[in-house]
């Protein structure tokens, strides 16, 4: 009735002038006739008001926390359902293991302790274990394999190695899957052999994916970290060209690897 009605329009016109005239400091006076009236209908409460715009902008159309209900079910997820999944899967976490992981990130991410946050991380790792609070997975593990081949330590691959053999007897001796080391986990030992140049390890690493028959699958990130690996060898330069194009006809040869831009470079 009042977007349509003259006489009401008019009305709100005079009010609003007043209003704008009795303001303190100079306002510019508004014809609300002019502007746009935006309907605010707010769920939440049941009232409705009628809000004038100050100005045409993008800023008056952006929505505010009383647009938005904040509940779960009402997240938009994608078709693959992954955020649901994460959704449910962190409310079955425990408050433990969420301390564990947060505190494992920490350690990770602290930029100023990068020399030592490898070290840091697996002696919170071995900690843990030894405590029995919580069961660190292959996750929490790859995580310091991961820290471990970026670290500039010089047995920093032999730590590493030595957390996937880890990895491996717990889930062979108290039988927990959860630990067994899967393709993620290989492709972060063998990028630590391949970031130093040590091919022969590298190449036994991927030889030992091949043999795994179950969680582990050499992909292409797999093949671009042996290749680099002849890439970062001076000793394997001669040969390394040649095992290079091997590995490259290998990828090819298998339909579920493709070469990228990586692999090319």
């Amino acid at each position: 009735h009042i977007l349509c009605c003259g006489r009401c329009r008019s009305a709100i016109e005079v009010d609003n002038q007043q209003q704008l005239t009795s303001a303190e400091g100079p306002v510019e006076k508004m014809k609300l006739s002019a502007l746009p009236i935006i309907v605010l209908l707010s769920v939440v409460s049941g009232s409705v008001g009628f809000v004038p715009a100050s100005k045409t902008t993008t800023r008056d159309f952006r929505p505010t926390k009383s647009v938005f209900i904040s509940k779960e079910s009402t997240i938009c997820t994608p078709a693959t359902g992954a955020s649901t999944t994460s959704l449910q899967y962190s409310n079955a976490v425990s408050p433990e293991t969420r301390q564990f992981t947060k505190q494992l990130k920490s350690i990770l991410g602290n930029k100023r302790r990068q020399r030592t946050s490898a070290q840091e991380a697996e002696e919170y790792l071995f900690q843990t274990l030894t405590e029995g609070t919580v069961r660190p997975d292959v996750v929490a593990f790859t995580k310091v394999i991961s820290a471990w081949a970026r670290s500039r330590r010089p047995d920093a691959q032999d730590r590493a190695e030595a957390l996937l053999s880890r990895m491996i007897d717990i889930a062979n001796d108290e039988g927990r899957e959860d630990v067994r080391p899967n393709t993620f986990t290989y492709n972060a030992l063998i990028n630590a052999f391949a970031r130093r140049g040590l091919v022969a390890k590298a190449e036994e690493y991927l030889a030992k994916m091949r043999e795994v028959s179950t969680n582990v699958d050499a992909d292409c990130i797999t093949y671009n970290s042996v290749i680099n690996a002849y890439a970062s060898s001076r000793k394997a330069k001669k040969e390394g060209g040649q095992r290079a194009l091997e590995l490259f006809e290998e990828m090819k040869s298998d339909e579920s690897i493709k070469p990228d831009s990586v692999t090319y470079g």
